[in-house]
């Protein structure tokens, strides 16, 4: 299933590209969302809860951004999650781009969703995906706007920090010294 939606920022489109990248920035603005652990720089894990018609759904899941091109400001990120309940899964190729516009920049964002198992049927067909997408897309605008007029700026030295605590945990627990020269 294919669903477009757009949203307007009030940044320049230079600006608002390099905001759009740092995941774990506007990850908390798209509700339901939560960032668990950052992979690698284009490698994400999370949890999202929605409401899918009368139904609530959690999904745990990886995103990645696929590819990012900066002369035509478009990124194309997969993702995929599984239903905590066992009712199904979810896969998604979606793809940003970004134009200038009258108050700042435009986003396009384009998603083709696939569905499988019983989360299926909570869909009853198109239009209610297609409202709940847009209402989270209003959402995440509404949100990330509040963050950015809130002057909150994107700290990178706590996400690589943060990162590092992170593999230095995972490493700890099994038993192993692992030196990737991350954040070096």
């Amino acid at each position: 299933m294919k669903i477009e939606n757009t949203l307007t920022l009030s940044l320049p489109p230079e600006d608002a590209w390099k905001l759009l990248l740092d995941i774990p920035y506007v990850a908390p603005c798209l509700p339901g969302t939560e960032l668990t652990e950052i992979i690698d720089e284009r490698t994400f894990e999370g949890t999202v809860k929605l409401k899918l018609g009368p139904v609530s759904l959690s999904f745990q899941g990886t995103a990645k951004i696929e590819d990012v091109d900066p002369e035509t400001r478009t990124v194309r990120v997969s993702a995929k999650g599984r239903e905590d309940r066992g009712r199904g899964t979810a896969n998604a190729d979606v793809a940003f781009t970004l134009s200038p516009d009258d108050t700042g920049t435009r986003v396009d964002v384009v998603t083709d969703l696939q569905l499988a198992g019983s989360i299926i049927q909570y869909a009853r067909g198109a239009s209610v995906i297609e409202r709940t997408a847009q209402s989270l897309v209003d959402q995440f605008t509404t949100r990330l706007t509040a963050k950015i007029e809130s002057g909150e700026e994107p700290d990178a030295e706590a996400i690589k920090v943060g990162s590092l605590l992170w593999h230095g945990i995972k490493s700890s627990i099994g038993g192993k010294s692992k030196d990737n020269g991350e954040g070096s």
